[in-house]
């Protein structure tokens, strides 16, 4: 689902968004566990947010 910028998501909306994921779509993970993998660039654009890190 696409979604526009966060800042400009209705309550409403967010709310659409979140009830309509699926198992395959939220990954848990214990915040102890050291991840593997990080996500520093998505395409051409740099810096994506490190949550969590």
């Amino acid at each position: 689902m696409a979604t526009p910028r966060r800042d400009t998501i209705s309550e409403e909306k967010w709310m659409a968004i979140l009830q309509s994921l699926q198992d395959e779509d939220v990954t848990w993970t214990a915040p102890w566990m050291i991840p593997d993998e990080i996500l520093y660039r998505c395409g051409d654009f740099d810096w994506v947010p490190l949550l969590g890190i």
